[in-house]
């Protein structure tokens, strides 16, 4: 299947606007692997808006894994 970055982002987006109910899907577009680093700095930056201590464990394998898109772990420290 095709993934289109700008899909992912404009669902990341979207779920943001759902609140806290969308925790755990913004968590599942951080850990999987497939999804584009735009979408997951978009997903980082939602957790980030919500200002959940619920995110925290969802944020710290982002920050620590020096593997990660650049971008994306530095979303995840504004985080």
């Amino acid at each position: 299947a095709h993934r289109d970055k700008n899909v992912f982002a404009d669902a990341a987006q979207a779920l943001g606007q759902f609140g806290y109910a969308a925790l755990p899907y913004l968590g599942q577009l951080l850990a999987d692997n497939a999804t584009p680093p735009d979408a997951q700095c978009v997903a980082a930056w939602q957790l980030g808006e919500l200002k959940s201590y619920s995110a925290i464990p969802m944020l710290v394998p982002v920050v620590t894994n020096l593997e990660r898109h650049t971008d994306v772990r530095a979303l995840g420290v504004w985080a």
